[in-house]
Order: C-alpha cells, then structure tokens, then sequence
C-alpha cells in the first residue's frame, strides 16, 4: 500500500486540477483502509520526495490523533520508534517540522501518562549536542511539544528554564534561539 500511496501523493502534488479531484477520491477511498497508518509511516521513512514525505506526516497527524487512544500499547511503542527514527534521519526542514507537530501531537497524549521518557531523552539529547543541526531538530521539535503538552510538562519547567536560557545563547544557529523564544 505504501506505493500506493506514494503514487496518490505524486499525483496530489500535480499542477493539473483535474489529477488532484482523481487523485483525492483515490486518497479518501484508501484512507478508509486499516492499514493505512503503517502504509503512511513506510512513506514517511522511505518515499525519496520529501513533499511526498511531509503529506505523509500531516496525515498521520490527523490519524493517529483521532485514534491513539484505541492502539495497543506494542503498537505505540512501534509508532513512537518510527516517529524518533524520522526525526533522526530527516535531513528537510518542512518534513521536519510535520513530524515535530506529529509527535507533539502523540506527546500531548503520553505525556499526560508520564510516558515517552524517550522524546525527553531524544530533546535533551539534541539540544546539549556539538552539532548546532542537531540542537535546531532538538528546540524544533520541543517547541511543538510545547504546544500541545504545556500541561503536562508543567513539573519540568524549572529544567526547561535552563534549557531555554542556553538556547538563547546558541551563537551557532540563529534557529535556536528562535525556537527558544517561541517556547518561552
């Protein structure tokens, strides 16, 4: 399916109107398949388009959203792994930023059951790293996860504070401090 769903957004992505209308039908009847969120997280990781791999992100925002509750936990733990495995490969920037809003999206959920120490770990990670590409992805993704999950991440705020100020100070990339003031 996921070629299938390659093929789809391929044709999504056409300037011809007429294409789009066909290629939307075809989209709706497949998203309606079970296994469509495995199909859309094989695109996300592997399609070598990264526009095909951004409208693979921002679909399974909308549909693990709608359905995260209803998965099992093995089937969590196996999109979370993907999740962090995309955020660790992607090397574009929109792509990014769709996942950063996905697992903001399933951080809002987790973290409300003090679970996915994982992404914790993987911010933290990113953001005390030498590489200044790897600090962007890190204040990227928890200015998502800001959005969705400032509740819950109420008890770390303190820590968060001091991550913040040494994001502010980044003088290796302008997107670092950037992304800190828009958590702050």
């Amino acid at each position: 399916m996921a070629q299938e769903l390659e093929r789809i957004f391929s044709l999504l992505l056409s300037p011809d109107t007429e294409i789009i209308r066909q290629a939307t039908a075809e989209l709706q009847r497949v998203y309606k398949d079970p296994v469509i969120v495995a199909a859309l997280c094989d695109v996300l990781l592997q399609s070598e388009n990264p526009h095909i791999r951004q409208l693979s992100a921002v679909l399974l925002r909308k549909k693990l959203g709608r359905m995260w509750r209803k998965l099992t936990p093995e089937e969590k733990e196996s999109f979370k792994g993907i999740l962090l495995q995309c955020l660790r490969s992607e090397m574009h920037h929109l792509v990014l930023r769709s996942a950063a809003n996905l697992v903001s999206v399933i951080a809002g959920y987790e973290f409300t059951h003090g679970e996915w120490t994982e992404l914790s770990q993987f911010i933290m990670q990113c953001c005390q790293s030498e590489d200044p590409g790897q600090r962007e992805i890190g204040m990227l993704v928890m200015t998502s996860v800001m959005e969705s999950a400032t509740l819950q991440l109420q008890s770390q705020f303190t820590q968060l504070l001091g991550l913040f100020s040494s994001a502010l100070d980044d003088t290796g990339s302008k997107m670092v401090p950037f992304y800190a003031l828009q958590c702050l």
